[in-house]
């Protein structure tokens, strides 16, 4: 019985050495991997391409880049073995960069450096400031940018309150290629505005300083707006009214009862092109409307998609014949709805979900007469539909009659 029993203790002693036993590939403790080899650049905006030979070397784990980044820190970028480049981004210039590129073995060794300097081109945060294009525009500001690269940006927008300390009055983030935002509400009185570009990594652009005089707007008492039934216009679907355009609410209700709705819909089968005609209460010279589509709150499968026009006219008109045809109306507006990421039906991005719902806003031109009546006819929508509908319509200039 005892030999059976140290006989048995052996066995479990050598099974316990057993599984505290490494197996796998044996790496020397100082052995470092092979250098990398024939390295080029290719210079992009805000940095480079980096490629090169990947050394043959089975302890080779990945090729690290290593560089003082645009804030003054010690910045890194990794490539697995399995791969000839890595990329470079982020700076903020366009200084001369010195890259010091290492080997790295499974073990963390690196090997001796291979030093390589790149030329980084315009970053987008410089190339969008030198964009930047400031002009007065009604109750305040509008800003023009070009964004070729489509880079993650925020366009900062400051101005000064009251007690005359500068304050962020805007934050515009955007990847778009270009466009133009305005902002709104200030007197017509001389006002400071400055604008500067950052970008993802924490780069600024300078400060572009203006100073203009907002020109004078005024909302529409959409109080006074009035359905004007012409024999030509398009029916309305259902019960739901045309005042729904301008009850001051986004929130959608139910599309089976037609109860709490707050949008407008034409009916089935009005076909292409299609109109409805309403009145403003007074005569007024416009500057600008926003118009918001169906569902931007409730429904957010509808944006973008379904009735929500694509294509469409603004005509005005101050004394409409009343046997609905256009003699007497005149062309204000060719609007187009612009989605920001161009993403496909269904598909929006939270740039296209938050850029429908501050509504899509249209600007009328300066020689554009004063008008009582606005057309709008209907060219095409986003899913393609023979009806239209609309969320909210809101009018801003002044009263003149």
């Amino acid at each position: 019985m005892k030999k059976l029993y140290y006989l048995g203790l052996l066995i479990c002693i050598y099974i316990m050495s057993c599984k505290e036993e490494k197996f796998g590939p044996t790496i020397e403790e100082g052995s470092t991997p092979a250098m990398i080899s024939n390295v080029s650049t290719e210079n992009m905006p805000g940095g480079a391409r980096i490629t090169y030979n990947v050394p043959a070397d089975p302890n080779l784990l990945y090729v690290e880049a290593e560089y003082i980044a645009s804030n003054g820190q010690l910045a890194n970028v990794r490539a697995s073995h399995y791969t000839n480049t890595l990329t470079i981004e982020g700076l903020g210039s366009t200084n001369d960069k010195e890259i010091k590129l290492y080997s790295v073995g499974k073990n963390e060794k690196r090997s001796e450096p291979i030093v390589t300097v790149i030329h980084p081109l315009t970053p987008p945060v410089i190339e969008v400031f030198n964009s930047l294009d400031l002009k007065e525009d009604f109750g305040g500001i509008s800003i023009n940018f070009v964004n070729e690269h489509k880079a993650n940006i925020a366009i900062i927008v400051t101005t000064k309150n009251d007690l005359g300390d500068e304050v962020v009055a805007d934050i515009h983030y955007t990847s778009r290629e270009g466009g133009r935002f305005a902002l709104r509400g200030y007197p017509s009185d001389p006002r400071d505005f400055s604008v500067q570009i950052r970008d993802k990594w924490e780069n600024f652009s300078n400060k572009l300083d203006t100073t203009v005089t907002p020109i004078y707007e005024m909302e529409m008492n959409k109080a006074k707006f009035r359905e004007v039934k012409l024999p030509t216009d398009a029916l309305q679907w259902s019960n739901i009214p045309m005042t729904n355009l301008w009850s001051n609410s986004l929130v959608g209700g139910s599309a089976v009862s037609n109860r709490g709705t707050a949008w407008y819909r034409t009916a089935n089968g009005s076909g292409i092109p299609h109109h409805f005609t309403f009145e403003l209460g007074v005569t007024a010279k416009l500057s600008r409307y926003i118009q918001h589509q169906r569902g931007v709150i409730s429904e957010p499968e509808l944006v973008y998609n379904a009735g929500n026009p694509r294509y469409w006219e603004v005509w005005g008109a101050t004394h409409p014949d009343p046997s609905g045809s256009w003699e007497g109306w005149t062309k204000l507006l060719d609007c187009t709805s612009i989605k920001p990421s161009g993403q496909p039906l269904t598909q929006n991005s939270d740039e296209d979900v938050a850029y429908a719902l501050a509504g899509e806003e249209f600007e009328f031109p300066f020689d554009a007469p004063p008008v009582r009546y606005i057309r709008i006819k209907i060219l095409g929508t986003w899913g393609l539909t023979d009806f239209m509908h609309i969320g909210e319509l809101t009018f801003f200039g002044e009263v003149v009659n």
